[in-house]
Order: C-alpha cells, then structure tokens, then sequence
C-alpha cells in the first residue's frame, strides 16, 4: 500500500500505550482515586495523538498521491 515499516512499529507502541493506560487507570480507580484515573486517561489519549500524528500526514500524503 506503499506504507512504511516505521508506521507499524508506530501503531503497535500506539497499542502498547492504549494497554498500559487502562491498567493504570483502572489500578488508579480499584484504589479510590476516580479523578486520578480520568486524568490518567486524558494523558493517554493525548500521548497517543501525538503519536499518530506521523500516521495521518501518511495517509494525507497517500490520498494526496493519488489524486
């Protein structure tokens, strides 16, 4: 599909992060902290934005290919 390795290395840290977040968040909330776990979540989402950033510039550049 003319995709580079180095963004499937990115997906599966981008998976990796998604794990460890819920376990965290989910530590956090069985311990009584619910607010805690909340900003633990907002973190992660925010981190695997960042991430994927890469991953949508390639798909824009392979949409924008082929028009």
């Amino acid at each position: 599909a003319g995709v580079s390795k180095d963004l499937f290395v990115i997906v599966l840290k981008i998976i990796g992060v998604g794990y460890l977040v819920e376990f965290g968040a989910s530590i956090c909330e069985d311990t009584g902290n619910s607010s805690l776990a909340g900003k633990v979540i907002l973190a992660g989402k925010i981190t695997i934005f960042i991430m994927a950033i890469p991953i949508v510039v390639s798909i824009f550049e392979l949409i924008s290919g082929l028009l």
